[in-house]
């Protein structure tokens, strides 16, 4: 699978081929581990994997468009996050494992619908465009159980309640934009279309000038 580093399923991180010495070692693809107290930490989130399954091209025509402010999602990288990690000890992996395969048991593959478009905190104050879900009971399921088991493990709460949605552009620098509300309301009806959701994946995050770049660790599979 592209961007996995050869991976199949879960591997320690030390087993993923990195290169080099000293405090930064990086994976052959284009991940980075820093070694921050004498342990290798990695940026991670554990998402549900979209990518260009669905197609929203031309409402991203429209917001590009719009708002030379915005900065887009790429295609390929769209995905929903279910829980994000923060710096993750290499030594969590196999436990985060766990907690994602203890949040899929008994879930059937199920399928969710895409539809319509907003922004948070509100259209008239957007700092991250979004796109809907509809169908997405059984992810909120996973997510709350996401959340328990990475508690348990150590990790902060997350502090606010999972919404299913897909961020498909954010405002540079962090300033809200006040003048979408009229294209996202164009759009708040509008089905992008269906995807069968069959697994969720921990995910590595590297942010460069260009943007962050994510490669999948590992994936947990629904049942059935």
């Amino acid at each position: 699978m592209d961007g996995m580093c050869g991976l199949g399923g879960m591997v320690g991180l030390g087993g993923l081929g990195w290169s080099g010495a000293g405090a930064r070692r990086t994976c052959k693809h284009t991940s980075t581990l820093v070694v921050h107290d004498g342990a290798m930490t990695f940026r991670a989130f554990i998402a549900l994997d979209i990518g260009e399954r669905i197609d929203w091209s031309a409402l991203r025509g429209e917001l590009a468009g719009a708002e030379s402010s915005l900065k887009l999602v790429r295609p390929e990288q769209l995905h929903a996050t279910l829980r994000f990690l923060g710096d993750v000890d290499e030594g969590l992996v196999a436990p985060i494992e766990g907690v994602m395969r203890s949040a899929v048991e008994g879930v059937a593959p199920f399928t969710v619908t895409f539809a319509g478009a907003g922004a948070f905190p509100s259209a008239r104050n957007a700092r991250v465009v979004w796109i809907g879900m509809r169908g997405a009971g059984p992810l909120e399921l996973i997510a709350a159980s996401l959340e328990r088991g990475v508690v348990a493990l150590g990790l902060p709460p997350e502090g606010r309640a999972f919404k299913p949605h897909v961020t498909c552009a954010r405002a540079r620098g962090g300033r809200p934009i006040s003048r979408l509300e009229p294209l996202l309301g164009r759009w708040a009806q509008t089905e992008f279309g269906p995807m069968e959701v069959a697994s969720i994946a921990l995910k590595r995050s590297v942010l460069t000038p260009t943007g962050p770049i994510y490669d999948t660790v590992l994936e947990a599979r629904l049942p059935g």
